[in-house]
């Protein structure tokens, strides 16, 4: 009974000092996290900026292309209006390797629309979770900051504590030492009245004596009248 006592005070004394260990701090906790998706972030937006310059090349080059068709067209025309046949038959190849051409750049540039598309979806999704995880940081870290200032006041009340009972002590100490000065005033006062005391009583019998002899000098002079008489 009494091992498995110990066994959960061990157990429970171990609990109360994880419990009240500093805690792992989670602002730095979340810094790493958030600069690799702030970096993956930016490399997406960088291939989706890449892909739309790109794809607009490609549209340009497509629109150049299809705007020379007429002009070769022309010159097939104009070679047969000649009896150049050979001169018409290789403006309308020029032509058909000008549409041929324009047509793969519009296909790419249909592939790089749609890639452009995917990017833009993971871009949005990226930005939410790096807003959201913006938002849940800064909430965890004013709470860890309340949290921190709340163990900072404790353990300054803590201190504050011991410094006001080492005062007190003080104070309790300074009270008794004021108490017993009190009293010996007091005992010295109390010496101090029984003096008067005793000079009061000497001058009194110095009266009293004074009387007596006045008294007998009277009643001899008193006689020596008497006898003179």
């Amino acid at each position: 009974m009494s091992r498995g006592l110990s066994r959960f005070a061990t157990v429970l004394k171990k609990g109360m000092d994880a419990l009240l260990a500093p805690a792992e701090d989670p602002r730095q906790t979340f810094a790493q996290p958030q600069e690799r998706q702030q970096d993956l972030l930016a490399r997406v937006q960088k291939a989706l900026a890449e892909n739309i310059a790109f794809r607009q090349q490609l549209q340009t080059r497509a629109t150049q292309l299809r705007a020379s068709l007429p002009g070769f067209e022309a010159q097939a025309q104009r070679a047969l209006r000649a009896n150049q046949e050979d001169l018409a038959r290789l403006a309308l190849q020029r032509r058909q390797a000008a549409l041929m051409e324009a047509q793969t750049l519009e296909t790419q540039a249909r592939e790089t629309e749609a890639e452009e598309q995917r990017l833009a979806l993971v871009e949005q999704k990226l930005t939410t979770q790096l807003e959201s995880l913006k938002a849940r940081q800064a909430v965890v870290a004013a709470r860890y900051t309340a949290a921190e200032a709340q163990v900072q006041m404790h353990e300054a009340f803590h201190h504050l504590s011991d410094e006001l009972t080492d005062v007190g002590v003080t104070l309790d100490e300074a009270e008794q030492k004021a108490e017993a000065m009190q009293a010996r005033a007091a005992a010295m006062d109390q010496l101090a009245g029984g003096g008067e005391l005793v000079a009061s009583g000497d001058d009194l019998t110095r009266q009293l004596n004074q009387m007596d002899l006045a008294e007998s000098v009277e009643k001899h002079l008193a006689a020596l009248k008497r006898q003179m008489a």
